[in-house]
């Protein structure tokens, strides 16, 4: 997805590096995904984010995708208003530099037959970190869930569980009904005796 698109959104870059055991170095490079990304951006934008290179794509979270996709969004925004690839900054804070802007030492290597750029200090590589789970976008509304399950099956199933009947989002009996059986229920229970009648019977 191109972050100076008008209809650009980080619902792609999201849903790949959820999957990808690759480098976030090497997916910011990848034009399908972060359409428009080079070198000198990579490092800008890795180092403004606070991720290093080689952190795995899918140990990454939602929140840190969206944080890094809004960094590149806004530095390509910046060089594409000023005409410089450094926007309004004076220069590079990582790239090509032996120490950062913050003041940690930049290291460099191969990536990919790239040289890519890492501060020591603000991009920390977190070797331990799980790959984390991808959120499933849920469909709203009910018109693409198909037929319902019967009243009757649904009824079933309740009691069987020993879910009250009271207890649903879609109403098995209405109203009337439940007032019925309620009335029926209260008719079949056997009439207490009196206290008056109780002595009477005990009497001799």
């Amino acid at each position: 997805s191109d972050p100076l698109r008008e209809d650009a959104v980080a619902e792609r870059a999201v849903k790949s590096c959820a999957v990808a055991k690759k480098p976030i170095g090497v997916m910011l490079m990848d034009q399908a995904v972060f359409c428009g990304v080079g070198n000198i951006y990579r490092a800008e934008t890795l180092y403004e984010a606070g991720i290093h290179p080689n952190q795995p794509a899918n140990t990454l979270t939602n929140k840190d995708v969206l944080h890094l996709w809004s960094v590149v969004v806004k530095q390509m925004q910046a060089g594409f208003k000023t005409g410089s690839i450094w926007g309004k900054k004076k220069g590079p804070e990582c790239y090509g530099l032996t120490t950062s802007a913050c003041g940690g030492k930049v290291k460099s290597w191969n990536m990919s037959g790239r040289t890519v750029y890492a501060c020591d200090k603000r991009q920390k590589l977190e070797v331990g970190r799980k790959p984390t789970v991808p959120t499933v976008q849920v469909k709203s509304g009910t018109a693409h869930l198909g037929k319902m399950v019967p009243a009757v099956k649904a009824e079933q199933k309740k009691r069987k569980s020993g879910e009250g009947l009271a207890v649903q989002h879609v109403a098995l009996k209405d109203d009337a009904t439940l007032a019925a059986a309620k009335g029926a229920a209260v008719r079949k229970r056997p009439a207490s005796r009196s206290p008056a009648a109780k002595r009477q019977r005990k009497a001799p």
